[in-house]
């Protein structure tokens, strides 16, 4: 793997990382961005055991990544039935979602910050066999200590829009070396596929289109679906999965429409960030809804939002 002075200068300003890292993980966890295990495991602390025979470690940074890896995970575990799976992710919501709808053989736990002593004690613990970097996360510590090790290294179905590939032009000669060291790499569109390579990528770049397609359904209390499935009758049904607040202001107005033909249609909106949800909740329903969101158990709104 080739380090020019933008890898260098990174993988040089990430010993200082590591000295501010305690403050930074201290002030989210504050604010409620972590949790107490959150924040140890981003120290490479508390690390899971490692199974025995050959682990494949996926990282993706949120919720929605996270939970597309998992018809993934099925097609490699069917092709390897003796390999293991670590799944790495940054995000609260992301742990606790995927933490109920985990693949069999498979782990998970949040991606160290990527600064020398904590992604040293990761990768010293889990020796992983191959390392896969799904959609948009790529952090160059990782990068750069996995290719020392001669870990290989692939990105699968990577997303890249008009601004981010901007942004990423702005450090094109890191990139290109991050690029370089992958054995593998697949986009979601050719548009990505034609990003990749004008960022350094070499070799052809398949597009694969998006994972989540694959993933299979999420796991739910049998009784509970029946249940909401009963309460909702024959009603109209739609839904905005996953609603950032644009999305769900435009949402709403559609649906004061759409109960103008049928009354008794039912919007159901699912937030981007589940943890937003409470104060995103009046706003989208404007008091037409149930007070609270719904979190466990289930209530079926005779007004026409949810």
């Amino acid at each position: 793997m080739t380090r020019g002075w933008p890898l260098r200068l990174y993988l040089l300003a990430s010993y200082g990382l590591a000295l501010l890292a305690p403050l930074i993980l201290r002030k989210r966890l504050a604010r409620g961005k972590e949790t107490a295990g959150s924040v140890r495991a981003k120290r490479g602390l508390d690390l899971p055991p490692r199974p025995r025979g050959r682990l494949i470690w996926i990282h993706a940074v949120g919720l929605g990544e996270v939970m597309s890896l998992r018809g993934l995970i099925d097609f490699m575990a069917a092709d390897d039935p003796k390999a293991h799976f670590l799944v790495t992710s940054s995000t609260k919501a992301s742990a606790a979602v995927f933490a109920r709808n985990l693949p069999p053989r498979t782990t998970h736990h949040f991606l160290p910050i990527d600064a020398p002593p904590y992604r040293g004690r990761f990768l010293d613990h889990f020796q992983p066999n191959l390392c896969v970097w799904a959609e948009q996360d790529l952090w160059p510590g990782f990068v750069s200590d996995l290719a020392k090790r001669r870990i290989p290294q692939a990105v699968i179905a990577a997303r890249m829009n008009a601004a981010s590939f901007r942004k990423h032009q702005k450090a094109r000669g890191l990139y290109a070396n991050l690029y370089q060291a992958m054995a593998l790499i697949t986009a979601q569109d050719q548009r990505t596929a034609d990003h990749l390579q004008m960022l350094g990528g070499t070799g052809e770049v398949a597009v694969t289109g998006s994972l989540k397609p694959s993933a299979p359904a999420l796991h739910c209390e049998a009784a509970e679906l029946t249940a909401v499935r009963q309460g909702i009758g024959d009603r109209f049904v739609w839904a905005v999965a996953p609603a950032h607040p644009a999305d769900q202001t435009v949402a709403v107005e559609a649906h004061e429409r759409l109960c103008a033909h049928q009354p008794d249609a039912l919007l159901i909106i699912a937030p981007r960030f589940p943890d937003r949800a409470q104060g995103a909740y009046p706003r989208r329903s404007k008091g037409k809804c149930p007070g609270q969101p719904i979190r466990h158990g289930f209530a079926i709104p005779t007004a026409n939002l949810a």
